[in-house]
């Protein structure tokens, strides 16, 4: 049996899964569920957990799990806008069995991965230039509207993250001429 990594991608919608194999950190079994299939978070983590010991490939739990959340994760219950779901860590720990385990705001997630893109991954949109080791922010629409900021603070390696869940935000539509 091999040894794997769990990646979990938690919305007020979906629960993505994916198992990590940890030497070459490939996705290799990838699982998307409805939160409304599953009347708790820790039901449907059981359900993934179920699959993968079905697939006869990996251990029973994973060595490492991170689970990115759409909200707040700093307290011990997390909550959601649009799911019955409340994560509660403990209970969360208590059935992943993993050695270490990340709860990270999705986009906080997001924003840490941004110093291992290549330039190839990254398209430029608009005119100017970057500068080197200033904030970056990552922000998209989801359960509600992320925003997270990766900053440095003297050299690639010293990185801190700022992360917020912005999710009732209203933008006024504006009509403009283009």
């Amino acid at each position: 049996m091999n040894k794997w990594y769990l990646s979990c991608d938690v919305g007020g919608t979906n629960a993505r899964f994916a198992v990590i194999n940890p030497e070459t950190m490939a996705l290799e079994h990838i699982a998307n569920f409805k939160s409304t299939d599953f009347y708790t978070f820790e039901h449907v983590v059981q359900h993934f957990l179920k699959e993968i010991e079905h697939t006869n490939l990996y251990e029973r739990f994973p060595t490492k799990s991170s689970l990115g959340i759409a909200g707040d994760v700093t307290g011990e219950n997390i909550s959601f806008t649009n799911t019955q779901w409340t994560i509660n860590k403990p209970s969360v720990t208590n059935v992943l069995q993993s050695r270490q385990i990340l709860f990270i705001n999705d986009f906080t997630a997001c924003a840490a991965s941004l110093h291992l893109l290549l330039e190839s991954d990254v398209e430029k949109i608009g005119a100017g230039d970057a500068f080197p080791l200033k904030p970056i922010s990552v922000l998209g629409p989801g359960t509600g509207f992320g925003i997270a900021t990766v900053a440095y603070t003297d050299k690639k390696s010293s990185l801190f993250f700022l992360a917020k869940a912005a999710m009732q935000i209203s933008l006024p539509l504006m009509k403009r001429n283009f």
